[in-house]
């Protein structure tokens, strides 16, 4: 007598798997500041300490055109080549900035209000090297790889806003590494993205 053995479920399991979470553990947006490490006092010594470098210390390697409007707002000439900022001019700044704005996204959808304590996690790195998914070797990242990351980030509704997450060490020449990071980030992300960390005179959009 032929026993059958009744095979089922697989599917229904793989679909449970694929299938978005009921609640969303990580929503954009929110509330922040519960968690309370540090005391006032520490808190208190962290910003008098921050006053002090700006006061004593300042910044080093300010371009000229940045260099000139500091100047202008009250920010002071310290050592060679540096500027430094007077503690009445910093918290006079910090009074004058905004307790939230919005960060437009690309798709106004995809904008998000940063501040007010809201919380929003976005991505980072320039990573040279990227764990293969097939050899679970890691690797040099490549132009594909970049490509891949932007794609992903885009379709994640917890990433607020993108940074180029991998380097394409591919790509030798940095011009050409530019211009492709921009392209995938303007193609193929609906978020706010950044990508430049220093002026550059050689390339605009």
């Amino acid at each position: 007598m032929a026993v059958s053995i009744k095979r089922g479920g697989r599917t229904k399991r793989l679909a449970q798997r694929a299938a978005k979470p009921v609640i969303d553990p990580c929503p954009p947006g929110q509330t922040g500041g519960a968690y309370k490490p540090l005391r006032e006092d520490e808190l208190q010594s962290i910003y008098d300490t921050a006053l002090k470098l700006l006061a004593n210390l300042g910044l080093g390697e300010v371009p000229e055109r940045l260099r000139a409007d500091l100047l202008a707002a009250g920010a002071s000439d310290g050592m060679p080549g540096r500027i430094t900022f007077p503690q009445k001019l910093v918290e006079d700044a910090i009074k004058q900035a905004p307790t939230s704005f919005v960060l437009h996204g690309r798709d106004k959808a995809r904008s998000i209000t940063v501040g007010d304590q809201a919380v929003h996690f976005g991505t980072g790195g320039a990573a040279v090297l990227t764990l293969d998914m097939d050899s679970r070797i890691y690797r040099p990242s490549t132009l594909q790889d970049l490509h891949d990351f932007t794609r992903l980030q885009d379709t994640l509704p917890n990433i607020s806003w993108y940074t180029r997450c991998c380097v394409a060490t591919d790509v030798p020449d940095n011009f050409e590494l530019d211009v492709n990071t921009i392209h995938f980030n303007l193609h193929r992300s609906s978020v706010n993205f950044d990508r430049f960390k220093q002026p550059r005179n050689d390339f605009c959009f």
